[in-house]
């Protein structure tokens, strides 16, 4: 990542934020989801647009099922599915938290 990258990204997060559209498309997705989260599982890969939408899930249903697929040591690195665990357990912490783990063997 470039620094120049790292300076228009913020540029144009705050843009947002102080426009008031991070707050704004927060509860467009609350609105959205809060019919079919009931009975549903919500799927994360750990990367930052599924954690993004996580948070705001969360705090819509606390204790909803989040499903999560462990590739296993050949994808990612132990070190990285542990972080991607405790990520998920930060962000949702009263969630149920289904792991699937695939192996050769």
């Amino acid at each position: 990542m470039t620094d120049e990258w790292l300076r228009r990204w913020r540029e144009y997060f705050l843009a947002w934020y102080d426009e008031g559209r991070v707050e704004e498309k927060v509860e467009e997705v609350r609105e959205f989801s809060e019919p079919y989260l009931d009975g549903g599982v919500v799927s994360v890969s750990g990367g930052k647009d599924s954690m993004v939408m996580l948070h705001v899930l969360a705090a819509v249903k606390p204790d909803l099922a989040v499903f999560h697929w462990d590739h296993g040591p050949w994808l990612m690195p132990r070190e990285g599915e542990e972080e991607i665990l405790r990520n998920i357990r930060s962000v949702a912490p009263r969630a149920k938290l289904i792991v699937e783990r695939y192996g050769f063997g």
